[in-house]
């Protein structure tokens, strides 16, 4: 963020008394003793104003709080600096954001996820008939493309003679990844994954679509919820899947933590077995090293840091976390299944 964004206060109908920086945007505090935050945005107007319909619903309903965009004096969602960068003025409500190293603010987290999605079940919005640009990837589609990457840099490692520690430890373990993610991808094509995915986008069903601890407050009036700016039409287990993701990565994939969180969503929407397996099925998949992977081999590597050798073995290391915690958190879910 940098101050060229001051620029695009003028137009709008609010007279601002201070400002200061936040993570990633600019804090404002109004005259008339509301708090504002100007971002960065780059995408596009049909999102934005699909978004802003979320929005407004979500805080018609009342049950979380939200921070709304606030058209300019021309009625924009959005406005143009002078290097034509987009900004967006939003409500800001202040508050204690979400801690991973209290269990609580999970479960309060998780709760708030379930509010969110049994919300979005009954949302409707002209914009969503259209369906273009707001269906996420299915995950079959983005596994098969993860897995061809994979085996890409398994070749080029094979062909490369000189190679450096990094590239030595990727080689004896990437074809052990490659099975664990075609196993992850089979098992999912086992599942009704492909049936609930087709029917969430006949349905406009809302997924958050980049749910994590980060776009969650806690303030004296309620739970904040931010980060909708990625919203999009997807089964909605994925949220659950990358919040879960982050959280257990900071709870050392502690299973008596993951069934807890669970255990809290659900006591505002329970999980379908078909979903429960989706989510078992996501836990499995090697993303964490996938990313790893993919770094490597999208940079230059001339220079390899002594960072990336340590976060590729964390990467090994959590994989066989994931995999054993996947395995025990779907262990009651096959038992309930019949």
């Amino acid at each position: 963020m940098n101050d060229y964004g001051k620029s695009v206060l003028e137009q709008y109908e609010l007279e601002f008394t201070n400002v200061r920086r936040g993570r990633g945007c600019l804090i404002l505090d109004g005259a008339e003793g509301q708090t504002y935050r100007l971002a960065e945005y780059s995408g596009s107007k049909a999102h934005l104003e699909l978004e802003q319909a979320i929005l407004n619903d979500l805080w018609q309903d009342g049950n979380l709080l939200v921070e709304r965009c606030i058209p300019n004096r021309a009625g924009c969602l959005y406005s143009l600096n002078r290097e034509q960068t987009g900004y967006v003025l939003r409500y800001f409500v202040e508050g204690n954001e979400c801690s991973t190293a209290s269990q609580v603010d999970l479960c309060n987290a998780m709760k708030a996820l379930a509010q969110f999605h049994l919300r979005m079940r009954k949302f409707r919005c002209a914009q969503i008939t259209q369906k273009e640009g707001f269906a996420g990837m299915p995950l079959y589609e983005e596994y098969g493309r993860h897995l061809r990457e994979l085996h890409r840099v398994s070749a080029y490692l094979r062909r490369k003679k000189k190679k450096n520690h990094l590239e030595r430890r990727m080689e004896e373990t990437i074809q052990s990844v490659i099975r664990q993610g075609k196993e992850a991808l089979e098992a999912l094509e086992g599942t009704s994954y492909r049936q609930i995915y087709d029917q969430c986008v006949a349905e406009g069903r809302i997924c958050h679509g980049r749910y994590h601890y980060h776009h969650v407050r806690f303030s004296e009036k309620g739970t904040v919820l931010t980060g909708l700016e990625h919203c999009c039409v997807q089964v909605q287990i994925v949220d659950i899947y990358q919040f879960l993701r982050k959280a257990m990565e900071k709870c050392g994939w502690s299973v008596s933590v993951g069934e807890q969180l669970l255990e809290a969503y659900e006591t505002i929407l329970p999980l379908s077995a078909e979903e429960r397996q989706i989510l078992a099925c996501m836990l499995q998949f090697p993303e964490k090293y996938y990313k790893q992977v993919n770094y490597y081999y999208n940079t230059r590597k001339t220079w390899i840091s002594a960072k990336s050798l340590e976060k590729l073995e964390k990467a090994v290391c959590q994989q066989i976390q994931r995999a054993t915690f996947a395995e025990t958190i779907a262990k009651p879910w096959k038992n309930n299944a019949f």
